[in-house]
């Protein structure tokens, strides 16, 4: 299914909308519109409205959480940031997309000991996770660890070698490493 994301947006909108207009006490819907009030209308104050309502009818919705921390981070509000997504890793330790926005949260702190670790964490329960192999990374790319590095993304295109992110990713570990013949060759495959 490839269909444009802003038509797709108004419609959940509206659907939203709709919802709440039968239901005003539904955590989703909220969620639904602080989430499009972000990433369509860049409307930050509707979006923090909106994820704190969907909080206060459901304070253990792990994607209220998780969401309300990526807007925080983005507005530089790194310690509420930490706290939300760290709710969102207590409330469901074993969701991989949890774990890896965590990851992503410390990264933009650049906390990248602590995304190493959350991602490590992810990748131990299933190593075939790409996002938290490619955050992983990135991590250790912040840290000075090219070499280790390429050593993760070389495993983890054993597993998905048509994945082009992976391989983009796999390209620039290796220039940062100085391989950038190796490089070069990954990115024109």
């Amino acid at each position: 299914y490839n269909a444009e994301p802003r038509p797709l947006l108004e419609e959940a909108r509206v659907l939203a909308r709709r919802a709440l207009e039968l239901d005003p006490n539904l955590s989703d819907a909220h969620l639904g519109l602080a989430n499009i009030s972000r990433m369509l209308d860049w409307n930050w104050e509707d979006a923090e409205a909106s994820y704190r309502q969907a909080l206060s009818l459901n304070p253990s919705s792990e994607a209220a959480h998780r969401c309300y921390a990526q807007m925080l981070v983005a507005l530089g509000r790194h310690g509420e940031a930490l706290s939300e997504v760290q709710r969102a890793v207590g409330l469901d330790p074993l969701c991989f997309v949890v774990g890896t926005s965590a990851a992503w949260i410390h990264y933009a702190v650049r906390d990248y000991e602590a995304s190493v670790e959350e991602c490590r964490r992810v990748v131990k329960m299933d190593a075939r996770y790409m996002p938290a192999r490619r955050m992983l990374a990135a991590a250790l790319l912040q840290l000075d660890r090219a070499a280790e590095a390429v050593s993760e993304l070389e495993a983890a295109a054993t597993m998905a070698p048509e994945d082009p992110v992976l391989l983009a990713w796999l390209a620039h570990a290796k220039a940062m490493k100085g391989d950038c013949g190796v490089a070069s060759v990954l990115v024109q495959a």
